[in-house]
């Protein structure tokens, strides 16, 4: 047997484990965007990661920490996010990090997440005056009016429509010569946010 450090402390593993190395990955939400973890932001529990060569699960915990063993030292190794569980209402900014093994623990990975939700709604196009109107879906934006970012919604039959928002405030749907009220999309701990009909007049 042998000992072998981890995140605050050792871990004793066998002989086998001792040949692969070690590494704590720490899932977070990213509020800054700098891709580091900082103390004041939230970590993320139950994110499930999976080395490429292995069948393994490692679950992070309330801390947003989990400890991957089976490391290869001297190849290149894959570490990717299995699944995401319950936590729907944030994306994952990477999936995937790739590196060659050094030594026995090779320290850690930063697997930061931002905030999303899925947003949709019915669209009725209509004239001035009020009548039913005919526009291409292509055509269609949702426009943050902050940042004057366009997002492209998917649209489908029947005037429903659906789209993942990641930057959240007041935004209005529009297309050529077509403009909605003002829609209020916050980010929401269940990942959704339902706007029910959203009237676009076109002149």
């Amino acid at each position: 047997l042998k000992f072998i450090p981890v995140s605050g402390g050792y871990t004793m593993v066998d002989t086998y484990n001792f040949s692969r190395g070690t590494m704590d990955v720490i899932a977070f939400i990213d509020e800054n965007n700098n891709d580091i973890y900082d103390e004041n932001e939230a970590a993320l529990e139950d994110i499930r990661f999976r080395l490429s060569h292995l069948n393994e699960i490692f679950i992070t915990d309330e801390t947003g920490r989990s400890t991957i063993v089976g490391l290869m030292d001297n190849r290149v190794n894959s570490i990717y996010i299995d699944s995401l569980k319950e936590n729907i209402a944030y994306r994952p900014k990477v999936t995937r990090k790739d590196f060659t093994g050094r030594n026995a623990y090779m320290g850690q990975f930063y697997f930061p997440f931002i905030k999303s939700v899925y947003v949709d709604g019915f669209l009725l196009i209509i004239d001035a005056n009020g009548e039913n109107k005919q526009i291409a879906a292509d055509s269609i934006f949702l426009l943050n009016l902050d940042t004057n970012k366009k997002i492209i919604p998917n649209i489908v039959q029947g005037g429903y429509f659906f789209v993942n928002v990641e930057d959240f405030g007041q935004y209005r749907m529009g297309a050529d010569n077509c403009i909605s009220d003002e829609i209020t999309i916050d980010w929401s701990e269940a990942g959704y946010v339902g706007l029910d009909e959203v009237k676009l007049v076109c002149e």
